[in-house]
């Protein structure tokens, strides 16, 4: 499935275009675009555990992009839910390192699990800036997607708890 695919009748899209630079201001844009996607992709606000999800999914992208891209990086964010299921896409024309890293982060989670990966990876003198994406395919069991038709895309799909 892409990013691009058509709506379903029920689904609520919600979408944004950045400049890093702007983000560089401070270190709280990355948390309060999370929670402003994670508000308003909510049917029903009561459900908090999906709310904190959604928040911490989209962070974890969001501080992804702000730690490995520079200044000049333009990305999007990409929210879709339909029936508590939710789709958040990262894409990032023209971010080849990034492509790279999703690539990588990809193809670990593809030759073992995501609570092996997440294990093997807090045994490292050093973390892999994945870390974060690790423990939520791990934990919460995030899904990731890598793809790469147009540019890189990288898709997180999860279930809003109950």
């Amino acid at each position: 499935m892409s990013h691009a695919d058509t709506l379903k009748s029920d689904e609520r899209p919600l979408n944004g275009r950045y400049r890093l630079d702007h983000f560089r201001n401070s270190w709280r844009h990355c948390h309060l675009t999370s929670n402003y996607f994670a508000t308003l992709g909510q049917k029903q606000p009561q459900n908090l555990s999906a709310y904190y999800l959604c928040s911490t999914v989209i962070n974890e992208l969001l501080e992804l992009v702000y730690n490995q891209c520079d200044d000049v990086t333009r990305f999007e964010l990409d929210l879709k839910v339909h029936d508590n299921q939710f789709s958040v896409s990262l894409i990032t024309p023209n971010d080849t390192h990034l492509g790279d890293l999703f690539s990588e982060f990809q193809s670990r989670l593809d030759q073992q699990s995501a609570d092996q990966a997440y294990l093997s990876e807090l045994q490292q003198e050093t973390t892999h800036p994945v870390l974060g994406l690790l423990q939520l395919a791990a934990d919460h069991q995030v899904r990731f997607e890598l793809d790469t038709a147009l540019h890189p895309v990288l898709i997180a799909r999860f279930a809003g708890a109950v």
